[in-house]
């Protein structure tokens, strides 16, 4: 292998371990805007998630339950009639 060769693989070598310690930085800052810095604020904006979620599937649950009981169909079949 010539001289020149190596080099090359060496700056290749060098260029993927940047770039993959770029991309594990990146996930990092990504994780911590996400999730915050302490264990607490990551805590937090989980909670803060999943009630949001909650909220919107119980926000939907209630606008179905009003549309079916606007029906006389459904009224009636629950009362078994």
């Amino acid at each position: 292998m010539s001289g020149n060769g190596y080099w090359r693989q060496l700056a290749a070598a060098g260029l993927v371990i940047a770039g993959a310690g770029a991309i594990q930085l990146a996930g990092g800052l990504v994780e911590l805007a996400r999730l915050g810095v302490t264990d607490d604020a990551a805590f937090a904006g989980i909670e803060r998630q999943a009630t949001q979620r909650f909220e919107t599937m119980a926000a939907a649950l209630e606008t179905l339950a009003v549309r079916l009981a606007a029906r006389p169909a459904v009224m009636a079949g629950l009362r078994g009639e």
